[in-house]
């Protein structure tokens, strides 16, 4: 009889009643409810103590960047590479054995060499002067727009393109003028387009020539008068370095930058040149080595008058690797 009762005890209860899954179930929801509770804690406990010692809740996780400074923006840039034989033509004693410096091989077809390309090395001799004229279009803000220029420079020789007029446009209102020579020093240079062109503006640039190769030697660590006095010793005064410029007259406005920016740069590391003497002139600057190292190139700019020179020198010395401006590596 009492073993009856206790059996019927144990069947009204609800642990009895019930069946083994679901006991698991139940027994499985409570541990997980509890781990939860215990877990929230913890986590809760650590994000007051680092909200506390390290950040605030109002700020973000990730920081701005931090603006690059000023130093850093566009003050050193490389130019692209050019061919192997534009790296190596030399404007006094090339000569292409495939088209004689034609520009058109014996099958009639454009030479590789720089003779076949499509803005092919000016044929300049020590004494002349070459000029390119023409007009220039005026934009909606007042700026001069810069044409295709008929007269550059291509890696370690000055280039021409054809249609170059050499007489002043009567109708326009707004020209520029462009004028290529050679010589033993970039004074010579400027010397010659000032007297045969009549360019009062040469002048200028030919009186700010001592501050410009001052700006020079401290970028590249090369002193240019220097290294021309050496070539002459050396050749006992029969030879001297090879130097070619362009000079460049705008009668409307034409800034700095859009000068600098239209000079093709291939083949050169170039970096701006600062200085109290540059700037006291109205230039600015900028000294580019080519890439073999052999070839010092300066182009100036002044916007007070108008005028930019764009010249190139070769030395008989590489410039060691380890050269550096102030301002930034070359």
């Amino acid at each position: 009889m009492g073993c009856a009762t206790s059996s019927q005890q144990k069947a009204s209860s609800p642990e009895c009643s019930a069946s083994l899954p679901e006991r698991v179930h139940s027994t499985v929801s409570k541990l997980s409810r509890t781990v939860s509770r215990k877990l929230s804690r913890k986590l809760s406990c650590h994000s007051s103590r680092s909200l506390g010692k390290q950040e605030k809740p109002d700020e973000p996780l990730v920081a701005d960047a931090a603006p690059e400074p000023e130093a850093s923006q566009v003050k050193f840039v490389s130019g692209p590479p050019l061919t192997l034989l534009e790296a190596r033509f030399d404007p006094k004693s090339s000569r292409c054995t495939l088209c004689g410096n034609t520009g058109l091989d014996i099958e009639g077809r454009f030479c590789k060499c720089p003779y076949g390309r499509r803005n092919p090395p000016a044929r300049l001799s020590e004494g002349d002067v070459e000029v390119d004229v023409g007009p220039l279009s005026i934009g909606s803000d007042g700026q001069a727009l810069l044409p295709r220029m008929k007269l550059g420079i291509r890696g370690p020789y000055i280039y021409e393109v054809g249609g170059r007029r050499s007489a002043a446009i009567a109708k326009a209102s707004h020209t520029y003028m462009a004028c290529a020579a050679m010589g033993p020093t970039w004074s010579h240079i400027l010397e010659q387009v000032h007297f045969k062109t009549s360019c009062p503006s040469a002048k200028v640039l030919l009186e700010a020539m001592p501050e410009i190769l001052a700006a020079v030697q401290r970028s590249t660590s090369v002193n240019i008068p220097e290294e021309c006095a050496k070539a002459r010793k050396t050749t006992r005064g029969e030879d001297h370095l090879n130097t070619n410029g362009i000079v460049y007259v705008f009668s409307s406005s034409v800034s700095a930058e859009q000068f600098l920016g239209s000079l093709d740069i291939a083949g050169y590391s170039s970096t701006v040149c600062k200085g109290d003497g540059l700037q006291e002139l109205g230039l600015e600057m900028r000294v580019s080595i080519s890439h073999d190292r052999r070839i010092v190139r300066v182009s100036v700019y002044q916007a007070s008058s108008g005028t930019g020179f764009d010249g190139i020198i070769k030395l008989r010395i590489q410039i060691p690797e380890h050269v550096e401006s102030e301002d930034k590596g070359i």
